[in-house]
């Protein structure tokens, strides 16, 4: 009797932290996904992605990287985020852009379900300036 009372119990324990240990790791490996629609030209990293329709995906375990692709299921791109920082609850889902000169560039995206704030690097074209032999004018070329 006794070696039965002590093999329920453990195995009622063990059952329960199963259970538990499974709950924390499917709570941990959440995804974050989601829509957002660019009504103008935006450059993400060295990425520029023209107007229109597109869905994100972050995978928890690796949330430095995020995968966005054109909702018409063109070819896709993965951003490496330049640093995370925590978010309050309740703070909503938002992209959010930085204008210098006459283009835009991705600054930070925030993802409220796991409340984090993704902010990327702005990289503006490189402009450089290349003088003839024998002239003082100057070009000014641009790099993508």
């Amino acid at each position: 009797m006794r070696f039965r009372k002590h093999s329920l119990l453990a195995k009622t324990v063990f059952t329960v932290l199963a259970s538990i240990s499974i709950l924390t790791l499917s709570a941990a490996a959440e995804d974050a996904s989601g829509k957002f629609v660019l009504t103008r030209k935006v450059h993400w990293g060295t990425v520029v992605l023209p107007p229109g329709e597109y869905t994100y995906k972050l995978e928890r375990h690796s949330s430095q990287f995020i995968l966005v692709r054109a909702a018409s299921g063109a070819p896709g791109f993965m951003m490496m985020a330049s640093s995370i920082s925590s978010t309050a609850p309740g703070k909503p889902d938002s992209l959010q852009l930085q204008k210098l000169g006459d283009e835009w560039f991705v600054q930070s995206m925030n993802i409220s379900g796991l409340e984090e704030e993704l902010h990327f690097r702005v990289q503006p074209p490189r402009t450089e300036v290349a003088k003839v032999a024998g002239s003082t004018r100057m070009a000014s070329l641009s790099k993508p």
